[in-house]
């Protein structure tokens, strides 16, 4: 099994070190405090929004709150690198996407980029979901970098699926 490191940094005092478990195909991040009139402290490169609905729970946690349709960027605290001929992309958490038809947009991060991993996630369901800090909420796997070379023909080898489409692989 081939092994990869990870350098990381902590932005945010609150940031959660990703931890890949044994059996585990990817790791999970975990998203910090609204940093926006939650956090005025935390030093960020991506500009944040103070109109987020967020408050703090009973035990001092901060809690958001993402509508039904609606898409938003939380903060992770971390900087990661990616050792050189590797790329991460996140996928969905199966609970958050399945159970609560949270769906992530975008993904890929490649290991030439140096700032804080940003997750967008939208809502696709009908009902309010609170998300609070700390929360897992996207799963990431390292893939590897590929050189690909394009070369331009007049035409392509057929195939049992052709020119079919959407859904022509069957089901």
């Amino acid at each position: 099994m081939k092994t990869l490191d990870f350098d990381y940094v902590k932005i945010h005092p609150k940031a959660v070190t990703p931890e890949k478990l044994k059996g585990n195909l990817g790791f999970d991040l975990s998203v910090i405090a609204d940093v926006g009139k939650a956090d005025p402290e935390y030093k960020s490169t991506w500009p944040v929004s103070n109109t987020y609905p967020f408050k703090k729970n009973k035990n001092g946690c901060y809690e958001f709150y993402l509508a039904p349709g609606e898409r938003r960027i939380f903060h992770t605290g971390l900087k990661i690198a990616i050792q050189p001929g590797y790329g991460v992309i996140f996928y969905d958490r199966s609970g958050l996407g399945v159970i609560h038809g949270l769906t992530k947009h975008g993904g890929c991060i490649d290991c030439t980029y140096r700032g804080e991993w940003l997750v967008c996630l939208y809502n696709t369901s009908h009902v309010y979901y609170s998300i609070k800090e700390k929360d897992r909420i996207i799963q990431c796997i390292a893939i590897q970098e590929y050189i690909i070379n394009f070369h331009e023909n007049k035409s392509l080898d057929d195939t049992f699926r052709g020119e079919k489409g959407f859904g022509s692989s069957g089901r």
